[in-house]
This record gives structure tokens, sequence and C-alpha cells, in this order.
């Protein structure tokens, strides 16, 4: 979590993802908090609320993706081409 400590905070909302396509990847604690990262944009979601920051690198989109488990890597891969 040190990638998201170290995001800068949004002042605007991340963008809509497509109908078809890529999404965005999502990660979820066993509390239920969310992380989901689209678009240069991770929002989390929490007991707490919602907090949009700026992943200008997509960094951790990225690390989120290759972290995926095995089963998933075919569908990272098609993200790519």
């Amino acid at each position: 979590m040190r990638i998201w400590g170290a995001l800068p905070l949004s002042d605007r909302p991340p963008p809509a993802p497509p109908i078809l396509g890529y999404r965005g990847c999502t990660l979820q604690n066993i509390e239920g908090a969310e992380w989901w990262a689209f678009g240069g944009f991770v929002t989390f979601r929490g007991e707490e609320g919602a907090e949009t920051r700026r992943d200008q690198g997509k960094l951790f989109e990225n690390r989120l993706l290759v972290a995926a488990p095995p089963e998933v890597q075919e569908l990272v891969e098609l993200r790519k081409e």
C-alpha cells in the first residue's frame, strides 16, 4: 500500500470505463474495502467513504495486474495488445 500512499489526491473523478473491453482492475481486502484502478486513477471505497487519487504512470494499476492469479494472466496479456 506504499504506492497508494504516495499517489496525489485527485480533484476530479476517474473517467467512465467503456461499455466493452477493459474496465480496470479491483483489489478487495477481507474487510470489504476496495481499490479500483482505471485510466490513470485509483478510487478507494471503504467504511470511511470514497477517495480518488491520480495514478499517472499507472504504477498502482500495473502492480495489481501483474499480481493477478495465473488463470487471469492471459486476460492481462490481452489488455496489452
